[in-house]
């Protein structure tokens, strides 16, 4: 499939979304002891907001990455994109600890369908050698983007606590470039009634 250099940009750039789930507002932990003072065991649920992205991710990726192959990866980008946004920045607008962990929970689902569905994108638009070269380039841009984002959340932060988690509107900047830029793959219909590989399940739960 010939891709315009212009959409390899832009899934270069969803892949830095995937490193977001947690530098972005790292620095900002710190204060919640101040801010949450009040509230019993803070220095639990501080770490929490750490640690519920990856949990989302690491137990609902198998099972996203079968639902998410029936629909098209356009507009499952889209939707995930704005899930990013919605649920990243939510510390602009939340003001209790409760709801700012459930948010980081629903961040999780984002950022794996984000995972899956550029990961596919790449097996889509790339063969052979190109697609090597192609997820060692993605791979160096997603650790630069996850160093950008560690060092502008601990500027933001210094301006107030909650500025650090508007870096997550990026994800309404992407969705443009992903509707004029990638191309949506052909995919082939797969038979519905196929057993599922019990093999593969199992390797999933190991991993």
């Amino acid at each position: 499939m010939q891709i315009t250099s212009f959409a390899k940009i832009t899934l270069l750039l969803l892949s830095i979304a995937t490193m977001m789930s947690n530098v972005a507002i790292i620095t900002s932990l710190p204060h919640f002891k101040t801010i949450f003072s009040d509230v019993k065991d803070i220095e639990l649920y501080s770490r929490l907001m750490i640690t519920l992205p990856s949990l989302a991710i690491a137990v609902l990726s198998p099972f996203l990455g079968h639902y998410l192959q029936r629909y098209k990866r356009k507009n499952s980008i889209v939707l995930a994109l704005t899930l990013f946004s919605l649920f990243g920045s939510a510390g602009l607008y939340l003001n209790g600890i409760e709801s700012l962990l459930v948010s980081r929970l629903f961040l999780g689902v984002s950022i794996a369908m984000l995972m899956i569905l550029t990961t596919s994108l790449v097996g889509d638009y790339f063969q052979g050698e190109a697609r090597h070269k192609y997820m060692g380039l993605q791979s160096a841009f997603s650790s630069l983007g996850g160093m950008l984002f560690l060092v502008g959340g601990g500027f933001l932060t210094d301006l107030g606590w909650r500025y650090p988690f508007g870096i997550y509107l990026i994800g309404i900047i992407f969705i443009p470039l992903v509707l004029l830029f990638l191309i949506e793959p052909k995919v082939e219909q797969q038979n519905e009634e196929e057993t599922p590989n019990l093999k593969l399940t199992s390797i999933y739960f190991l991993g």
